[in-house]
């Protein structure tokens, strides 16, 4: 598992190149699997503010055939 680390809450750019990256060194038996944390609210409306970034990032992996999405709950604590 490797966590990225991005300045100025740049998300994408910085994802696919590190994904093209290991693509290119990656033998073929290998799979890139890419894990969202979904957050788990206690209020609904809690949801509107934090799994938007998350809808963002598995809308753009999802035209790539090369990369697994896992999702992953993440309950929030008070």
């Amino acid at each position: 598992m490797i966590v990225l680390r991005s300045h100025y809450r740049s998300i994408i750019r910085p994802l696919f190149k590190f994904i093209d990256t290991v693509e290119w060194k990656k033998a073929e038996t290998d799979h890139v699997t890419v894990m969202i944390p979904q957050f788990i609210t206690k209020r609904w409306w809690h949801n509107l503010l934090h799994n938007q970034t998350s809808l963002l990032i598995r809308a753009y992996l999802f035209a790539r055939q090369d990369v697994k999405i896992a999702t992953v709950p993440y309950r929030l604590k008070k």
